[in-house]
Order: C-alpha cells, then sequence, then structure tokens
C-alpha cells in the first residue's frame, strides 16, 4: 500500500490523501524512494497500521501545524504518521524527525542517481 499527500493533483493546491495499492513500487516513476520503518505486522497490526495512517490529519490549505511547527507539506504528515505509528508501537521507537532525515537523504540520493542516468 502507498499512502501519499499531494497537492499537484488539484486545481487549487489544496492539500489530500491518497492511498493506492501498488504491487511493484520498485519499477514506479511517481515515487522517488521509500523508506522501510517496519516489518513483519501479521494481519491485525497492518489493519491497525493501515487505520493509523489514513486517520493522519491533512491540512488542506497548507497552513502552520503547531505540532510540528511548520507550514503543512508531505513532510509534515509523515512526521505525524511516523509519530501515530510509533505511539501505537506499531513500528520502532525512532523519533519520527530521525526518519524523516533518512527519508530526505535517500530521497536526495535517488534524485541525483536520476539525474546522472540517461533516460530509459
Amino acid at each position: 500500500m502507498v499512502y501519499n499527500v499531494t497537492n499537484t493533483n488539484t486545481p487549487t493546491g489544496e492539500w489530500i490523501f491518497e492511498d493506492n495499492m501498488n504491487e511493484d513500487v520498485v519499477s514506479s516513476r511517481n515515487i522517488i524512494a521509500t523508506l522501510l520503518i517496519g516489518r513483519g505486522l501479521q494481519d491485525d497490526a497492518a489493519d491497525a497500521a493501515h487505520r493509523v495512517m489514513t486517520s493522519v490529519p491533512v491540512i488542506a490549505d497548507g497552513s502552520r501545524d503547531s505540532r510540528w511547527g511548520e507550514n503543512f507539506t508531505c513532510r509534515v504528515w509523515v512526521l505525524e504518521a511516523v509519530d501515530q505509528l510509533r505511539g501505537n508501537r506499531l513500528i520502532p521507537n525512532e523519533e519520527a524527525r530521525e526518519v524523516q532525515d533518512d527519508a530526505f537523504r535517500l530521497a536526495r540520493s535517488a534524485t541525483s542517481i536520476g539525474r546522472e542516468r540517461p533516460n530509459q
């Protein structure tokens, strides 16, 4: 399952939540990078994780998120999602900002590698 918050698919630039089943994340052209933050979830835990992910708030107008101290973006949504998953003991006890930093480094690396490769 791919969970995403975006403002590029809306005419007004509002932030919206999307969840889509994706059997082939590796070859997706829309996904820059993925980061494994938990593994081995059994059915009940996977259902619980899905409920958490689909209930993470979205600030549609992109205004300031008081909890994280910055304007709402997909990064802020990920911070909240990781924190809620951790709070529900569905993923390891790693700080949300550390996970975000890892994801940012991974995405930057993936983007630079993509620029170095010729278009396929």
